[in-house]
Order: structure tokens, then sequence, then C-alpha cells
């Protein structure tokens, strides 16, 4: 299942094929704080406000019907 980094609905990165992926390319590229703590190891990943990493596969089976890809672009085209 493909995993990508979401900023509110909108998806901003491109998909991964494992959940780590996206965790590595967000703390790379993305607006991830890493909390260092002595009882935790790895350090704990925290996303910024309104980011999300989750799967693609809801936005992948609303492109499958041509209407709500339609609709779903020129919704994306108005924000």
């Amino acid at each position: 299942m493909p995993y990508a980094l979401y900023f509110d609905d909108r998806q901003i990165s491109g998909p991964f094929v494992e959940k780590s992926q996206a965790w590595a390319d967000a703390t790379t590229h993305g607006p991830v704080k890493v909390i260092p703590s002595l009882d935790e190891d790895p350090p704990r990943r925290i996303l910024d406000l309104n980011y999300s990493i989750r799967s693609t596969a809801d936005a992948v089976s609303i492109m499958r019907s041509p209407h709500a890809a339609a609709s779903l672009n020129s919704a994306l085209a108005k924000s």
C-alpha cells in the first residue's frame, strides 16, 4: 500500500511503497521535528501541525472514477 506526505488533505510528496520511506523523505525534506529522549531509541519524530503521512489508497480509488477525478481536479485548481 503506498504512503505519502499530506498537508491538510493535499498530497505533497510522491508515493512511497513503505511508510518508513515516506517518514525518511519527510525527515530529510519536510516538516518533521525529532524529539530526543533518553527513554526512547530511536528518538520520536513528530510532524508539524496540519501535516500527516497516510496511505494513498483512498486517493487512488477516487481517481478510478472519471467523474470523481474531474471533480477533484476542479477543486484542486480552485485552491
